[in-house]
């Protein structure tokens, strides 16, 4: 009887215990500037039209993240790279939105010409994951147009976004490595 009591405890208490992230608070790090509701809406209706939920809504699980490189908010129409690992299996797209057609967009499966595990080395070596947001760094050079970045990141239970604007014409080094992962992602996916 003892064993039987022992035995039902045990799977009550298994039952309960987080097999992953999802049980735990979601913690999203969202900087607070002007650019973010603005970007977002772009974002969100392009990920939309390409099937997919916005990132920051729920945690992955466990041995999952997703990275996504947004690229645009000019005048050129947005792009994005979707970048998803489970376990050990990798899945990227490439989404691009039409300035000439309205509610069009192309959503392409992507593999890099190096593999993934090199690109991914790679990105982390640029510093990916820890970029911080570009409101952080001082001495910022003001460009009315030109094109902007934003790296959205879900792992481990928690969100993460920042943005690079018009990274060309600034002197951080941090300005460069966003160059280097955005230039990364086009080399490694543009098949001539």
């Amino acid at each position: 009887m003892r064993t039987h009591v022992f035995k039902l405890l045990a799977v009550l208490f298994m039952a309960t215990v987080p097999l992953n992230d999802e049980a735990g608070e979601f913690q999203r790090d969202i900087p607070k500037g002007t650019w973010e509701p603005i970007f977002f809406e772009s974002i969100n209706r392009l990920a939309t039209k390409a099937g997919l939920k916005p990132l920051r809504e729920a945690p992955l699980s466990s041995g999952s993240l997703e990275v996504r490189v947004w690229i645009g908010f000019g005048l050129s129409p947005l792009q994005g790279y979707s970048l998803r690992r489970d376990g050990s299996r990798w899945t990227g797209r490439h989404i691009m939105e039409s300035f000439q057609q309205t509610n069009s967009v192309r959503v392409q499966e992507i593999t890099p010409k190096s593999g993934w595990d090199r690109l991914w080395t790679r990105l982390v070596q640029l510093d990916l994951l820890t970029l911080p947001n570009s409101s952080t760094l001082h001495g910022e050079d003001m460009v009315r147009d030109g094109v902007s970045y934003v790296v959205e990141i879900n792992r481990d239970g928690r969100y993460r976004t920042y943005q690079y604007g018009n990274p060309q014409e600034q002197k951080w080094p941090e300005a460069k490595k966003i160059i280097s992962i955005v230039q990364t992602l086009h080399d490694e996916f543009t098949y001539k």
